[in-house]
Order: C-alpha cells, then sequence, then structure tokens
C-alpha cells in the first residue's frame, strides 16, 4: 500500500533526519534518471490562446535556468498558462463591471449582486497557487528550496557530520 502522508521533496532539497546522507545521494541518482526528454518543453502547444502561450515562454525561458522542467512537466505548466490566461481574463471582466451589479428582483426592486468573476478568480487563485506549488516557482516554493540547499551543503560540509555517517556506514 502506498505511503500517505507529505509529498516527497527531490533529494538535493531535502532537509531533516529522515534519510542518510548515502540515502540521499542515491535518491538522487535515481531522480536524475528520472528526468525525461526536454526536447517538448521549449514550444507552446497549439491549442493555447496568445496570452496563456506569452505565459508559457516567460516560464520556460525562467525555468530553463535552473534545469527543473523536462517533457513530463508541460501538462502541469500548460494548466498553469491556462489559468494565468483565465485570470486575467476574469480581472477584466471585474474592472469593467466592478465587483456587484445592479439587478431587479420580482417586485422590481434594485438589488446588487456580486460579480461571478469574482468568486471565479478566487478558485482560480487556489488552483494557481498549487499549480506554482507543484512546479516549484511560488516565491514559498523558492524559499523553501533555497533554504533545504543551503541546509544540506552545512550537512556536507559539517566535520561532526561527516565523522558521524563515516561511524554509520561501517556498523
Amino acid at each position: 500500500m502506498a505511503r500517505r502522508g507529505r509529498k516527497k521533496r527531490p533529494a538535493e532539497f531535502k532537509q531533516g533526519k529522515s534519510e542518510t546522507q548515502a540515502e540521499l545521494k542515491d535518491r538522487a541518482v535515481e531522480e536524475k534518471k528520472l528526468m525525461g526528454a526536454t526536447d517538448k518543453v521549449q514550444t507552446p502547444p497549439e491549442y493555447l490562446n496568445p496570452l496563456a502561450k506569452k505565459y508559457y515562454e516567460f516560464i520556460v525561458k525562467e525555468l530553463e535556468i535552473k534545469k527543473m522542467l523536462d517533457n513530463l512537466d508541460v501538462l502541469t505548466l500548460v494548466e498553469l498558462c491556462e489559468v494565468l490566461s483565465a485570470l486575467r481574463d476574469l480581472q477584466t471582466d471585474i474592472d469593467e463591471n466592478k465587483y456587484k451589479y445592479e439587478t431587479f428582483d420580482r417586485s422590481g426592486n434594485v438589488i446588487w449582486k456580486e460579480n461571478p468573476s469574482v468568486k471565479q478568480k478566487l478558485n482560480y487563485t487556489t488552483q494557481f497557487r498549487a499549480l506554482c506549488s507543484e512546479l516549484g516557482i511560488s516565491p514559498a516554493a523558492r524559499a523553501q528550496l533555497a533554504g533545504a540547499k543551503i541546509e544540506a551543503k552545512e550537512q556536507a560540509e559539517d566535520p561532526l557530520l561527516k565523522l558521524l555517517s563515516r561511524k554509520k556506514a561501517t556498523q
């Protein structure tokens, strides 16, 4: 049965004491093997609207530097770009029609209703945050990855931890 709980982070960014350095190195090697090709990442799919294509190109350009994307990430990236495009459309509607609009009840009295775009925008924003976290591009995700990298580097350089890991390996 699959283990439930938190999602595993890439070994390169792992922090904590749940795995030894040797286990993390082995896992990092296996993760590198799982990284797929990147040939399909460069060009946005034809079916994306023009704004979503611009978002796609921008995100790929930024993440290409970090070598974080492969062909398996394209679907998640496409979904993120579609969400961003939809958010822009919803904000345009909110700007034009405001947050509430005037309508009439059965008796002809004026009542104010919330613009449906407001609720849709909230739903898309939630989806946006989840996708950013999935791809590691939200500020919080980047900070977490950076912190994990720094801690991993400190652990690798710590002479006491090196000595302890050698003792564990010989036992």
